[in-house]
């Protein structure tokens, strides 16, 4: 198992891989304080009631990037939101906003990021599906 700490805002953010994450592939935990997330992609058709993560389509995309990474980014196409990715192959932490990924990224640059973005103010919708066309 590979497990990740950082601090955001004074509490301690853990991202971990393997284990209980192993069980659902291309997964990860997510853990602050006593809130776990169990973080995951499928590939399947929609089924009322049931949500999955999007997987983005981009053919831009680099073909080294898998489902977890795909999920991440697709994610962030679709919602105001920001997803951290922790790569099974290489344990290497990515950052996901917007539809675009900042890969590699060491613990002083993902919590400086995820400052930066705790700081800025929200965007609205029309802003994001401007950008995105």
């Amino acid at each position: 198992m590979n497990t990740y700490e950082l601090e955001v805002g004074g509490k301690t953010l853990t991202i971990q891989h393997g284990i209980l994450a192993e069980q659902a592939n291309g997964a990860v935990t997510v853990r602050q304080g006593d809130t776990v997330v169990l973080v995951t992609a499928c590939m399947a058709e929609p089924r009322e009631g049931i949500d999955f993560l999007p997987l983005t389509v981009d053919p831009q995309l680099s073909r080294t990037l898998g489902t977890r990474h795909r999920a991440a980014i697709g994610l962030t196409e679709e919602n105001d939101a920001v997803a951290i990715v922790v790569s099974e192959e290489t344990g290497h932490v990515s950052l996901a906003l917007d539809g675009r990924i900042e890969q590699a990224l060491g613990p002083d640059r993902l919590r400086s990021r995820l400052q930066q973005l705790l700081r800025s103010p929200r965007r609205e919708p029309e802003a994001r599906e401007a950008r995105a066309v």
